[in-house]
């Protein structure tokens, strides 16, 4: 970024591809943030990825993996779990020829519902219905 003060932030990556496994290395925020990720295909149509961020200045560790895959019928399903409490999952698929519709849940612990426990949002949407969510 620039600003007339100059330079207020820059980010440096490096990324590899050895086969199916594609890994990156990215360093930012003025060198106080570090991230490393991975993608790779697992086989039957599924893709597993993973990622650690590093904030050096607070010692604060992220990490989050997740895998998607294409089924037979056509249809896809995702799911991604992260250290910070929060899972999210989609189905999508053709509910009949020219109807579409995706499926998805969030559980998030980081925001509080009644009781003090994690809260979680369900939706549904379709490319001819609209958007629905809770």
């Amino acid at each position: 970024m620039c600003s007339a003060k100059g330079v207020t932030g820059y980010a440096v990556g490096v990324q590899a591809k050895v086969d199916d496994v594609t890994a990156a290395l990215l360093v930012g925020d003025k060198m106080d943030s570090v991230k490393i990720s991975a993608v790779s295909k697992l086989g039957c149509g599924v893709t597993g990825a993973a990622e650690a961020q590093y904030k050096v200045r607070n010692g604060d560790l992220r990490l989050t993996a997740g895998a998607s895959g294409k089924m037979h019928n056509g249809h896809a399903a995702k799911v991604v779990v992260s250290s910070t409490g929060c899972v999210s999952s989609s189905y999508s698929g053709e509910l009949a020829k020219g109807v579409a519709a995706t499926v998805c849940l969030q559980v998030d612990q980081q925001v509080r519902g009644r009781g003090g426990r994690g809260r979680g949002a369900w939706g549904l949407q379709s490319q001819t219905i609209g958007s629905y969510w809770m």
